[in-house]
């Protein structure tokens, strides 16, 4: 009985550790800053995943346009 109240104690202390460590360790695993660095690199690793991004229509909803008679939509 006394070994499972030390192991229980053991554990807690260690979820305490570790819930500190990755607390406050978040901005090396965010990054403070973080840039877009487009769809072309993402591409480099995640082929798959990119090119069935790219064959949907999530690449062309923030399209830019260059004048209005692109907009057909009745805002």
């Amino acid at each position: 009985m006394k070994f499972a109240k030390y192991i229980s104690l053991l554990l807690f202390i260690l979820s305490i550790f570790i819930f500190i460590f990755l607390h406050f360790n978040t901005s090396l695993i965010k990054g403070n800053d973080a840039v877009y660095i487009g769809s072309e690199r993402c591409a480099e690793c995640h082929q798959r995943e990119h090119q069935s991004w790219h064959d949907s229509q999530h690449p062309k909803i923030f399209k830019r346009f260059t004048n209005d008679a692109q907009i057909v939509a009745d805002y």
